[in-house]
């Protein structure tokens, strides 16, 4: 039966596709960060991550929080505890200027730390620190906030104090400097109060820059700026309280002014510029007081991105590392994403919880999406800026459960729900018709639960529903069921998904097993699982099936994947891991490189069927977290993915995928013996930190000892993978994703070499281990030792003795 269906829908037009950073890494107290109040961030030459507070100095290894503070009662800790910037020199020492406690040199290799403060005679000029820079000789030079520019050469530790004072008219300028960069034989200087100004290496003397005071910016309150910045093509960025952003190109000795707010749409009145931060890639990143904006050098447009996952959030400060991946200070920390994750993109449907779940999508000739889900189902246009929401009210029923879509070859859009109705979209007259199923054979109970719709050769479509399987002819608008369900009310033969082959060979993948017909449509056999047979299915809940280009079938079901051969009708389960099943597989399809694609209820897995290697993408590279949704997976003619789930859809072309090809750098980032960590001390174990030293010797006592690593690859690092040996313990290496500490116990003297290396978030690994040397004094060699020592003692009291007794007899 035919019907007019009246859907109610309603058009928004708005951008659903933005440039959505799709995935952030948040670092907060609740992962140990000494303050939520971050003012500075820096990457050192190891790879270390160094995070600035007003409360304390924290080192981040990607996995682990190191917190520095100052300790009255410990020596050679930090000066102080609220920091305003970090600096590493050319002799690997780590400055921290701080605020109001003088500047701290911290030496990476002891862990060690020296302050100077303010003093008469020598020191610094004043104790608040605002930047900190080396010149070419190894000078350091410290823009001092209400001080002036210091010199310290780091050798004799002696300081040279520069008054800012203009060279022509020997006026004094404001000495509250904010920052210090280097550009060529001069520095560039910042001022809250002041401008910019230069100084001069060779001749000593402070002047306003030439091409700011050249310019004489209108405003006051231009004067207050907030810091400097020197991007990768060596031009100077100018961050200004109030007025804006201005680059200064010292090589096409050109100035110019960014008017944020004229230039990006939307822009609120109260705008600020608050930092900024090259990604290597022509683009400037703007923190702002109302939010993050990307700015192309090239052609100078603004782009405001899409920051809904930093929802009340005061962003404060950004930085670039050296893999590209961008790190901001907000209210709460820190959080930090890779620019690249969004090569998946999202669609969230705006709504409830309920509304935005996708349980089916599809993409039609003309390039317009067709979404299902609980309650309704979408069509979004080619732009992706315009939704149509189609709701169905007809049957009074809270839920309609959109479960299947399909285009024919006249291009019209078939849609199946949970009732026993398709739904018929014609394209030309943009009306929508709908056709009752009849129920099957014998009984009025319907066919309810459309749960897929397959395109056959002959422009037929065929009905997987939970009553078997049914072929709909839509010129003859005729029914026809290949098979049908003995037990109405508790369907034992559940169609999931039916799939034509290039021999013409019908599949039947069922919650019972899956069936094969011929062409004709004749059964041929049925396959379901036997226990204790590896070459039949795991499990009989068919979900997913893809012939590839070769020819060879494939078969996803509850409990894994499977190659099926034709020939010898035997299935091979193909898992990720050594677990006793697979993944359960929601959606299957091949790329044009011959890999295969699938979606499971946390990931999408890439199967390299050459290589017979699983790659796992998930949340960490920008995916949605909630889960996705059997069924609600298809593949464009064009190659584009979609998947959709719980938190809405996402697409992706494979080819389009980018490899992080970097091989980690792995760090020993703590030692420890009997579960104690060491620490350097002059003739301890330890004279140096443990990532610094190769080679440990340990008394016959120490018997238990435990190595802590990590990878410094910051991109996705819950993905890093390990793996490590004892050489002269270990027979072979141990592989691990979460565990980064190995411990030996009960070792006997010897000489053992700890040996670790690491593979990043996409399975890349470093060849070149790295390694530790441990030697352990044997039993016999520690008696000796102490036996010797005895006895030299013993002859020292000796010798003493007879020369008090000499001396005595001699009076």
């Amino acid at each position: 039966m035919k019907k007019l269906l009246l859907l109610y829908f309603l058009t928004f037009s708005f951008p659903l596709w933005t440039q959505e950073l799709a995935y952030f890494t948040q670092l907060t107290t609740r992962n140990g960060l000494s303050s939520s109040e971050v003012t500075s961030i820096l990457q050192d030459s190891k790879g270390f991550i160094w995070i600035g507070t007003d409360d304390g100095l924290n080192k981040f290894d990607g996995n682990d929080l190191t917190v520095y503070k100052y300790n009255p009662q410990v020596a050679n800790t930090i000066g102080g505890n609220s920091i305003r910037c970090l600096f590493e020199d050319s002799r690997h020492n780590l400055w921290i200027g701080l605020k109001g406690d003088g500047l701290c040199k911290l030496n990476l290799q002891t862990g060690a730390f020296k302050t100077y403060k303010k003093k008469n005679g020598n020191g610094l000029s004043y104790n608040d620190v605002a930047g900190v820079v080396e010149d070419e000789h190894g000078m350091i030079w410290i823009a001092v906030d209400r001080g002036g520019l210091d010199m310290l050469n780091p050798v004799t530790e002696q300081f040279v104090h520069y008054e800012v004072q203009d060279q022509h008219t020997s006026q004094h300028l404001n000495n509250a400097l904010t920052g210090i960069i280097t550009v060529g034989d001069m520095f560039v200087l910042s001022s809250w109060g002041g401008g910019v100004y230069c100084f001069d290496k060779k001749h000593k003397k402070f002047s306003l820059h030439p091409y700011w005071a050249a310019q004489k910016p209108d405003k006051e309150l231009c004067k207050h700026i907030f810091s400097l910045y020197k991007d990768k093509d060596k031009r100077i960025w100018v961050v200004s309280a109030h007025g804006g952003l201005y680059s200064l190109d010292e090589q096409s000795k050109s100035y110019k002014h960014y008017d944020l707010c004229k230039i990006a749409a939307n822009c609120e009145d109260n705008l600020s510029v608050r930092a900024v931060s090259d990604d290597g890639k022509g683009n400037l990143w703007i923190v702002t007081s109302t939010g993050l904006r990307l700015l192309n050098k090239k052609n100078g447009s603004i782009t405001t991105l899409e920051t809904s996952h930093l929802t009340g959030e005061n962003l404060k400060y950004t930085y670039t590392d050296n893999a590209g991946l961008m790190w901001l200070s907000v209210t709460s920390g820190v959080y930090y994403f890779s620019p690249t994750s969004t090569q998946f993109k999202s669609l969230k449907i705006k709504g409830s919880f309920a509304e935005k779940q996708v349980l089916s999508v599809f993409k039609d000739s003309k390039h317009n999406l067709w979404v299902g889900g609980l309650n309704s189902f979408h069509k979004i246009a080619p732009d992706r800026k315009t939704i149509i929401t189609y709701s169905n009210r007809l049957y009074n029923k809270n839920t309609s459960l959109y479960q299947a879509i399909c285009e024919d070859a006249e291009g019209n859009i078939w849609i199946g729900n949970y009732s026993n109705q398709l739904i018929k979209y014609n394209p030309l007259t943009q009306t929508f018709t709908q056709i009752d199923i009849p129920p099957p054979t014998g009984t009025n109970y319907a066919y309810h639960n459309l749960y897929n719709i397959t395109l056959d050769w002959d422009n037929s479509l065929w009905l997987a529903t939970e009553l078997g399987a049914v072929n709909y002819n839509p010129t003859t608008q005729t029914f026809k069921p290949l098979f049908e369900s003995k037990n109405i009310i508790y369907p034992e033969d559940k169609t999931r998904v039916i799939y034509r082959d290039q021999e013409m060979q019908l599949w039947i993948g069922s919650e019972r097993g899956l069936k094969r017909y011929t062409r004709d449509l004749r059964l041929k056999k049925v396959y379901t699982a036997k226990e204790n047979d590896p070459n039949t299915l795991s499990n009989d809940f068919i979900t997913a099936i893809l012939e590839d280009h070769k020819g060879n079938l494939w078969i996803g079901t509850k409990e894994g994947l499977h190659r099926f051969d034709k020939k010898t009708e035997k299935f091979e389960l193909l898992r990720r891991t050594d677990a006793a099943y697979g993944d359960p597989i929601f959606g299957l399809a091949e790329d044009g490189k011959g890999n295969l694609w699938m979606s499971t209820p946390s990931a999408v897995l890439r199967y390299n069927i050459s290589e017979k290697k699983f790659q796992t993408f998930n949340e960490y590279d920008g995916l949605q977290s909630a889960g996705f949704q059997l069924g609600a997976f298809s593949q464009a003619k064009d190659g584009e993915l979609l998947i959709g789930g719980k938190e809405g859809l996402n697409t992706f072309y494979p080819q389009s995928l980018t490899i992080n090809r970097q091989p980690p750098k792995v760090v020993i980032s703590d030692f420890q013996i009997f579960n104690k960590s060491i620490s350097p001390e002059q003739g301890g174990v330890l004279t140096r930190l443990i990532d610094e030293t190769s080679a440990i010797t340990l008394k016959h006592s120490q018997s238990v000892i435990s190595f802590r690593f990590s990878a410094l690859n910051y991109k996705a690092s819950a993905k890093n993978q390990y793996a490590y040996m004892l050489e002269g313990f270990d027979n072979d290496w141990t592989y691990s994703s979460s565990q980064r500490i190995a411990t030996y116990t009960n070792l006997n003297p010897g000489t053992y070499t700890f040996k670790v290396k690491a593979a990043n978030n996409d399975g890349v690994w470093n060849d070149t281990p790295h390694h530790h040397k441990a030697h352990r004094y044997p039993a016999l060699l520690a008696y000796s030792l102490g036996l010797h020592t005895l006895c030299a003692l013993g002859y020292c009291y000796y010798r003493v003795d007879c020369q008090i007794l000499h001396f005595q007899r001699k009076r």
